[in-house]
């Protein structure tokens, strides 16, 4: 006795799981973008300079995450796809960025991005954002609809 299983809708099911798969990353991407912009800390003004002059105002403590002086690091936060599949790159272009992590014979470093990479809420939130996308594209796909 011969059993014939026929799968129809195999190639568009696993089509739409690698685009949910890859929305899926997409949001974990921008959740660290985003927490990227919001550890930069927020400094007053250095004493007896102008408010609002840039490069002014009291920097960060060695170690701790850079204090806003120009805004150039936290504007040039991006999340972006890679050209390998199924891969996003989440940073900043910026020269500054490189200095403050790592720090210069001159400047202490003063780390963000490795911060962000290793906390477990932002591993939690992204992790979250990206089952949640993927699960209900296959909850989609098994109940025949398009996700």
């Amino acid at each position: 006795m011969a059993v014939t299983v026929d799968l129809k809708g195999v190639p568009e099911f696993q089509a739409r799981l690698r685009k949910a798969v890859d929305q899926g990353l997409a949001r974990a991407a921008l959740i660290y973008e985003n927490a990227n912009r919001s550890i930069m800390q927020t400094t007053p003004p250095l004493p007896g300079v102008a408010q609002g002059v840039a490069g002014r105002n009291v920097p960060s403590r060695p170690g701790e995450p850079p204090a806003v002086q120009t805004g150039q690091l936290r504007v040039s936060q991006t999340s972006e796809k890679a050209a390998e599949p199924l891969t996003w790159h989440v940073g900043t272009s910026s020269r500054v960025g490189h200095w403050m992590e790592f720090g210069t014979t001159r400047i202490a470093p003063r780390p963000w991005l490795s911060v962000n990479l290793y906390s477990v809420a932002n591993r939690r939130n992204a992790l979250t954002a990206f089952s949640k996308t993927v699960e209900l594209a296959v909850k989609a796909g098994l109940a025949g609809r398009s996700g």
